[in-house]
């Protein structure tokens, strides 16, 4: 990965309703992995990036739940709700190589096997079987097409070169 900035704020997830009445929340934790989770001590939260201490998480049916300091009730967990969560960059877990977080992908130039340019990364969505590149027309690419191309690795993603920001991908420039 390159340099990470300390003050870069990354989307993480959104805060959802709350749950039960001590102050629990559902959060959407963007990455699916609730164990990553655990990684962090507090969060910054909604437009104001208020940062508050993580004093509990949860798994509840398959769905995360989580429990910030002084919030102590559901209607000052109310106030929450739809609110994003987001870190510093400096404070993402330092991931083992070959792995990526999605922002890192957002943005980047994407070449199939012929080395045509499909477009860029615009976002990343998560489907449940893989996540999905939804990836754009530019100024230079082969066409006009938005492509969702999954994110499935070594099969058809092929190479990604972060510091030259792009991504090569087995993928035909007919799909």
């Amino acid at each position: 990965m390159c340099s990470r900035s300390a003050d870069r704020k990354i989307v993480l997830g959104a805060l959802g309703k709350p749950f039960g009445i001590q102050g629990f929340l559902y959060i959407n934790y963007y990455s699916g992995d609730f164990s990553s989770i655990n990684s962090f001590d507090y969060f910054l939260v909604g437009k104001d990036l208020e940062k508050l201490k993580i004093q509990e998480i949860r798994i509840h049916q398959e769905k995360c739940i989580i429990l910030f300091q002084g919030i102590n009730n559901r209607n000052k967990a109310e106030l929450l709700r739809n609110k994003e969560v987001n870190v510093f960059e400096s404070d993402l877990p330092v991931l083992k190589s070959g792995k990526y977080y999605w922002y890192e992908l957002e943005g980047l130039t994407v070449f199939n096997e012929c080395n045509k340019n499909l477009g860029k990364i615009r976002k990343i969505i998560e489907t449940g079987a893989n996540d999905v590149m939804v990836v754009s027309a530019s100024d230079i690419s082969i066409d006009n097409k938005e492509r969702l191309i999954p994110y499935v690795d070594k099969k058809v993603i092929k190479r990604v070169e972060i510091k030259e920001k792009k991504i090569y991908v087995e993928w035909p420039e007919d799909y």
